[in-house]
């Protein structure tokens, strides 16, 4: 995910220096569709490092490397704060087409993580 972030973040440079595309309706869908992922994405890592239960034959740590096998709450809610900000001004600044490839590209890993975690039983913390 920080490779990702690493390239929209170049590209998001790259794009800045030319006219800004303005930011349309579709970009609003996008964004939230891929928003609401990652928010799903957090809720299952803050069930983890409670110590959630999970599927038989799983060890219940987070996968993330960025955040460690068992990460606090704290360091969970830095890191999708900060990710959630990056990605939305990457998303902001990229000219088009970029704009939309980097919020479906963000979307496949958000949905991948959410249903790998879904798959292993991990469940939503509110």
């Amino acid at each position: 995910m920080t490779r990702a972030l690493l390239i929209g973040l170049a590209l998001a440079a790259a794009g800045s220096a030319s006219a800004h595309d303005a930011w349309t309706p579709a970009d609003t869908a996008l964004e939230a569709a891929a928003a609401t992922l990652q928010v799903l994405d957090w809720s299952q890592s803050l069930y983890l490092a409670h110590g959630g239960p999970i599927a038989h034959g799983h060890d219940g740590e987070e996968s993330n490397p960025l955040l460690g096998s068992r990460p606090s709450y704290a360091k969970v809610n830095a890191y999708f704060a900060g990710t959630f900000a990056a990605h939305l001004a990457i998303a902001y600044l990229l000219p088009r087409p970029y704009r939309a490839l980097w919020q479906v590209l963000w979307f496949g890993v958000e949905g991948d993580a959410v249903v790998h975690n879904m798959n292993i039983g991990c469940r939503f913390a509110l």
